[in-house]
């Protein structure tokens, strides 16, 4: 769900992040509808690889600056 909706930026070490802003998380809503589980991809986030899309790291930046 975050690689196909999330916002994708180059992390600047070989990794494409892909982060769930509001933007990403109003596309996802309007998709798949809402409930408790969409809500809790909010600030989520995913690093993979730039080369070979094999996932590098997970985690929340919900309290990160957008």
């Amino acid at each position: 769900m975050i690689t196909m909706f999330g916002d994708a930026s180059h992390d600047g070490r070989g990794g494409i992040r892909y982060l769930m802003t509001d933007k990403a998380m109003t596309s996802l809503v309007r998709a798949l509808g809402r409930n408790q589980r969409i809500d809790a991809l909010a600030g989520a986030y995913v690093v993979v690889g730039a080369d070979d899309g094999n996932v590098i790291t997970i985690g929340d930046c919900s309290l990160c600056s957008r």
